[in-house]
């Protein structure tokens, strides 16, 4: 595979969750402390993961057209409030794809989810599960929004786990809770 191609493959696998940008004005002490009670245990027999999310939750699918071919992108996606979306997409990569380092794969997906307005705020290594699968978390600033996204590749699966939204609600214990809610499960 050409790694020229994977901005731009980053850039296809990354728009179509990550411009879920809110604007509103921002919520009040209550109505944050009403925003955990809607999360409840979500899990995805086809993405093998479990999450907490919003109870309206949202599956989405789309097949994009990138530089290595057709790629499939399946979004989980729930509204928290104006202020807050939450998401988690899974894509699986041809064959070809393995011999790309992470950590390149890993930086396409943050310089493309950044764009040419955004700033990197902040950026770290984590590890997912009990394998400790090394991923990456990076939070992007555009204008008043945040974007916190965790990104791992298990195998030839590419895991994007997102909060965006208004700064504060980004920043907020809601989005920890998600974050560390998300495990792999076993098909």
């Amino acid at each position: 595979m050409r790694l020229n191609h994977l901005p731009l493959l980053a850039g296809f696998l990354v728009a179509p969750i990550g411009l879920f940008f809110i604007t509103d004005s921002q919520a009040g002490p209550k109505e944050k402390h009403r925003l955990h009670e809607k999360l409840e245990r979500h899990t995805s027999e086809d993405g093998r993961f479990r999450v907490l999310m919003p109870d309206d939750d949202d599956d989405e699918d789309a097949t994009l057209a990138t530089a290595i071919g057709p790629v499939r992108v399946n979004t989980l996606r729930g509204d928290v409030s104006r202020q807050l979306c939450l998401s988690v997409s899974y894509s699986d990569f041809p064959d070809a794809f393995t011999n790309v380092a992470k950590a390149k794969l890993y930086d396409g997906l943050r310089d493309a989810l950044k764009g040419v307005d955004g700033q990197i705020d902040s950026e770290k290594d984590f590890t997912l599960g009990t394998d400790a699968t090394l991923g990456r978390e990076f939070d992007v600033l555009t204008g008043r929004n945040q974007i916190r996204c965790r990104v791992v590749l298990v195998g030839k699966r590419l895991y994007q786990i997102m909060a965006t939204g208004e700064r504060d609600f980004v920043r907020s214990q809601i989005v920890a809770e998600f974050f560390d809610s998300f495990e792999l499960i076993q098909p």
